[in-house]
């Protein structure tokens, strides 16, 4: 993470009396295919401090913030996915555009993300074709794959 992206980050959080970060992280993650049956265009996970929920709807991310209605799934399965905001690269903040790569493009779908900390928050859709990534992400995308195939089984 480099310095200006932590110190951005750092500034945006409030913290109590004690001095601890008192602002839960909300982090949306998964895949996304258009060319798929009606409604069945995405599985997005929401991760937060203490649980996990998938979305029931399935909806294709749209140019803002996901929406969708989500349901809560079991302890194991936050178990699972509970360390993937810590592999959230902060770099994304400093991308120009809401996109990374060319997702969905050619009809080899995409990933979504978005983070949410108090007055921060940002949402990407991220190409899943790695030589079409910054290097910077490639850990974070593996780590997703790797959450959902688990998620998944």
């Amino acid at each position: 993470m480099s310095l200006a992206a932590s110190l951005f980050l750092l500034s945006c959080a409030k913290s109590d009396e004690s001095g601890d970060i008192d602002q839960e992280i909300t982090l949306l993650f998964g895949y996304y295919k258009g060319l798929v049956p009606e409604g069945d265009y995405s599985d997005i996970y929401l991760l937060n401090d203490t649980q996990l929920f998938l979305d029931s709807l399935g909806n294709y991310p749209s140019n803002g913030f996901y929406e969708g209605e989500f349901e809560k799934l079991t302890e194991s399965d936050f178990q699972i996915a509970q360390d993937l905001i810590s592999f959230f690269p902060s770099e994304l903040f400093n991308e120009v555009e809401n996109y990374v790569g060319c997702p969905d493009c050619a009809d080899q779908g995409g990933i979504y993300v978005e983070y949410e900390r108090g007055d921060l928050h940002g949402f990407w859709t991220i190409d899943n074709q790695q030589d079409a990534l910054p290097e910077y992400l490639h850990e974070f995308v593996d780590k997703i794959s790797e959450k959902v195939t688990l998620l998944d089984n």
